[in-house]
């Protein structure tokens, strides 16, 4: 307390001029008359004015947060939309493979596909079936819209299938109406180029293409895709062609590998 009395002795002057200050603020406030009600105003009007920066700055941080909570809310509305729009592709999928697989003959094996093959070599993915699904090599993988291609390489639960987007891949097709038959092989994106079709075929834009009755591995009549281009290659009794296969390699989920072919 000593320390106390010595400070306010030596600054005794600022302390008696803040008293008396304060003790004129609070008589000038004490009083009714419109003078004193009008300095009131005056008075509040100037703290106010001091006191819109630090408002428009915790304004500015709320509004800060605020927008923060919103950018989240929307990334969070947006990832379930996506997470909807998948599941609505999914069930299409297996729609259209269960569909598939009331319409055929054949022992399909039903099969998820799970990333990339791992050979280098061969354009190529895995999936979840194997010998113990009665899987070998060479049985056709197939989806409602068209051939995928063919397992080359089959384990005791998974097995790695030969895409028809592979460079080394052929396949025998028909087109129909036609019945001209010609050997398919991928070209880019969605797009395969069928040679040997004989120029006196009559072929036209928009003409189904199916597996063709001359191939070891696939039953006839599964379809491929369409006709999209026709081109004559001078000097030569054959013209080429363009298909569009009707599906998207890189969106498959699930396919079906075909064990057991009944044909006739």
């Amino acid at each position: 307390m000593r320390w106390l009395y010595f400070a306010l002795h030596k600054n005794k002057d600022h302390v008696l001029f803040i008293l008396l200050l304060v003790l004129s603020v609070t008589i000038l406030f004490s009083g009714h008359s419109l003078e004193i009600n009008q300095l009131r105003i005056r008075v509040g009007e100037f703290f106010s004015f001091t006191e819109l920066p630090s408002t428009w700055l915790s304004s500015k941080r709320i509004l800060s947060a605020e927008n923060s909570r919103l950018r989240e809310k929307n990334m969070q509305l947006k990832l379930l939309l996506e997470s909807v729009l998948n599941l609505e592709s999914e069930n299409q999928q297996l729609r259209s493979l269960l569909e598939f697989k009331k319409k055929v003959g054949w022992t399909l094996v039903p099969a998820s596909v799970h990333g990339k093959g791992v050979a280098t070599t061969v354009t190529s993915f895995k999936i979840d079936v194997g010998r113990q699904d009665g899987v070998q090599v060479n049985n056709p993988v197939v989806i409602g819209d068209g051939v995928v291609g063919k397992t080359y390489l089959v384990g005791e639960t998974t097995s790695l299938v030969q895409l028809i987007s592979d460079p080394d891949f052929r396949l025998s097709v028909k087109i129909n109406p036609s019945g001209a038959v010609g050997i398919l092989s991928w070209l880019e994106s969605n797009r395969c180029e069928i040679k040997e079709i004989p120029k006196s075929a009559s072929i036209k834009i928009g003409d189904l293409v199916y597996t063709s009755n001359y191939s070891d591995i696939y039953p006839p009549n599964l379809p491929v895709g369409k006709v999209v281009a026709i081109y004559d290659e001078r000097g030569s009794f054959q013209k080429r062609l363009t298909l569009e296969t009707f599906f998207n390699i890189g969106t498959l989920q699930y396919v079906f590998v075909i064990i057991d072919d009944e044909r006739e």
